[in-house]
């Protein structure tokens, strides 16, 4: 591999024969950051950082979303992570759902307390991005 200078930094391009004849990556030695570099300012550029970012940060959380009744509404709400707060709708037989964002390393714990609070249809999703 031949590095090429790119605007005065060099950058490391994979052989092409490694890609055509079905090579796999036995181990990595080094993660590197990936870095834009534009002459000018680009938005497009911006936005698509902003993405990555976005799906990075997502990539730590999970969404839960629940149901509960009024008197299990109150027990779970002052246990419940979120990046800003829980969103709570009203359902058509009184309950509610609620649904938050919660680190993926807090699931677990978090889960058994729900259940023992009294919310029921306890649903996780994975989340593909976030954009603040």
């Amino acid at each position: 591999m031949n590095p090429i200078p790119l605007g005065g930094i060099p950058f490391i391009k994979p052989p092409p024969v490694a890609v055509v004849s079905n090579l796999h990556i036995v181990k990595v030695l080094l993660i590197s950051p990936t870095v834009f570099i534009s002459r000018q300012p680009a938005p497009e550029l911006k936005s698509f950082g902003q993405m990555m970012e976005g799906a990075l940060f997502a990539k730590r959380f999970q969404l839960i979303t629940m149901n509960a009744d009024v008197d299990a509404k109150k027990k779970i709400l002052p246990i419940l992570p979120a990046l800003k707060s829980p969103t709570i709708c009203c359902l058509e037989d009184g309950g509610f759902s609620v649904s938050t964002v919660v680190e993926i390393s807090s699931v677990a714990d978090l889960l058994l307390k729900l259940k023992l609070y009294g919310a029921t249809d306890i649903i996780g999703t994975d989340i593909n991005f976030a954009i603040k």
